[in-house]
């Protein structure tokens, strides 16, 4: 085994486990989650079944039983298979964008990448809709999710592969912007209600906002170049778009 990574059935049982670990937490603090009666909780969380259905077809795991919880624990932040994406361009724009002005990492560029679902088809890349009921995260980001799935045999290292190794690039787009746009692009998110605080309801987006909009006015200087910059971008405020095609195109 590789030291930094770990075999494809311990790499399966980890994220099993850690699903498992995180509805129990669930249980003790008394939050309901997606399946969560003492038959489906029998039936997927017990080691002897998971071993059965999923140790000699580690390819097919996780199956779709498992798809709501996953779906509301990855949207309270716990990582997951499951990779989030949205129908919004603005929210895709916002998300990007916010880690740009709280990450200190250096750095000159953000991207957002835009996949066709509309035609792309693939049996290693699954698309996921499911009821936004789930979690008020989901109905608030207009969230979808793709689920990528490996040919994977007990005992080889596990190597996850990236959007671009698996899937056709006429379907997907890497969309590059330049760093110092992101508190503009911001501005321009809040305009249409799209901010911290509606994309995650509730009072912990409100905070989330609150210290988003202290980050911007904290990060102000440092992009701008000139005094006559943030002029510009105040009347660059002033101009109204005139639809959503004016926004960040996929």
């Amino acid at each position: 085994m590789s030291e930094n990574n770990p075999t494809t059935d311990m790499q399966i049982y980890n994220e099993w486990n850690i699903l498992k670990t995180f509805v129990n937490q669930c249980d003790i603090t008394g939050i309901r989650v997606p399946r969560d009666t003492h038959s489906d909780r029998s039936e997927l969380f017990a080691e002897d079944n998971f071993y059965k259905k999923y140790m000699d077809n580690l390819s097919t795991w996780p199956g779709e039983e498992y798809y709501e919880i996953l779906a509301f624990a990855q949207h309270h932040g716990l990582p997951t298979a499951l990779l989030d994406w949205t129908k919004r361009a603005h929210i895709a724009a916002y998300f990007a964008c916010s880690a740009a002005i709280t990450i200190k990492d250096k750095f000159e560029n953000i991207v957002i990448w835009a996949l066709d679902t509309t035609i792309f088809s693939t049996s290693v890349i699954e698309k996921i809709e499911l009821p936004t009921s789930i979690s008020v995260n989901l109905s608030a980001q207009y969230g979808i999710f793709t689920l990528s799935r490996q040919d994977m045999k007990p005992g080889e290292n596990f190597f996850p592969s990236s959007l671009e190794e698996v899937i056709n690039e006429e379907f997907l787009t890497k969309i590059i912007i330049k760093k110092e746009h992101a508190r503009l692009i911001l501005k321009y998110c809040d305009l249409f209600a799209v901010s911290a605080a509606t994309l995650f309801p509730g009072v912990d987006g409100a905070v989330k906002a609150t210290k988003e909009k202290l980050a911007i006015n904290l990060n102000k200087r440092a992009f701008y170049n000139n005094p006559t910059d943030q002029l510009k971008e105040d009347r660059a405020l002033s101009i109204p778009f005139r639809s959503e095609d004016d926004q960040i195109n996929y």
